[in-house]
């Protein structure tokens, strides 16, 4: 099993848009691609202006099969050119880690 947890830091004044575009884009995922169940999670403690993307795969090869096909999509991509457009994020602020499961 692996987890995905895409973070994403938003600039000042943007933590309320920023949820906003986050739960659009993993629901827009979701249905454009049967099988994945992202979800958005925002920290308790820690950075306040800090949102995760989180997600689980069976393996890497199904993780990188959503990968390429949603960089690939037409609608996938107009909402990160929206992100951008609006400014939303900090661009040295978005990471991707990849986990696997142990237990």
């Amino acid at each position: 099993m692996i987890t995905s947890v895409v973070s994403i830091t938003c600039h000042d004044g943007k933590l309320g848009e920023g949820i906003g575009w986050a739960l659009n884009v993993t629901s827009y995922l979701n249905k454009q691609f049967p099988g994945t169940e992202m979800e958005v999670v925002r920290n308790v403690g820690g950075p306040f202006y800090e949102i995760h993307l989180v997600s689980r795969f069976e393996s890497l090869a199904v993780y990188d099969d959503l990968k390429k096909r949603s960089e690939a999509d037409d609608g996938y991509q107009k909402l990160v050119n929206e992100a951008r457009d609006q400014g939303l994020f900090i661009g040295s602020g978005i990471t991707e880690r990849l986990y696997e499961r142990v237990s």
